[in-house]
């Protein structure tokens, strides 16, 4: 099976909004996960310097930043994303501190490469 092509794919896969359909292969993207696989998207973006894929990411985080996580009206996804950045980052040694800033009151969104 070759339903991951490469890292670069394996981050969009991550990104995505949606469940993706390959032949007879599905990969599941639930809700309920996405600030988490955002946060490995940015973390794997690094770790291959993929600039477009981080892009990608924090384009994507600039969008749904300020938006609830669902069950939770008063978590913000980028408060989300800031708490799996920072448990991503003490786990592997790759830096998302700037990530963290998000969980600020006034965050400071990471700056595309």
């Amino acid at each position: 099976m070759h339903f991951v092509r490469d890292r670069h794919d394996l981050g969009l896969l991550l990104l995505a909004d949606t469940h993706v359909h390959r032949d007879s292969v599905w990969c599941f993207a639930p809700t309920n996960n996405e600030p988490a696989r955002l946060a490995q998207a940015i973390l794997l973006a690094r770790h291959c310097g993929d600039q477009e894929l981080e892009r990608a990411a924090v384009a994507k985080l600039r969008k749904r930043g300020e938006g609830p996580v669902v069950p939770w009206p008063d978590y913000l996804f980028r408060q989300a994303v800031a708490d799996w950045a920072k448990q991503y980052s003490k786990a592997t040694g790759i830096d998302l501190s700037d990530l963290a800033k998000l969980k600020r009151k006034r965050p400071e969104y990471p700056e595309a490469p």
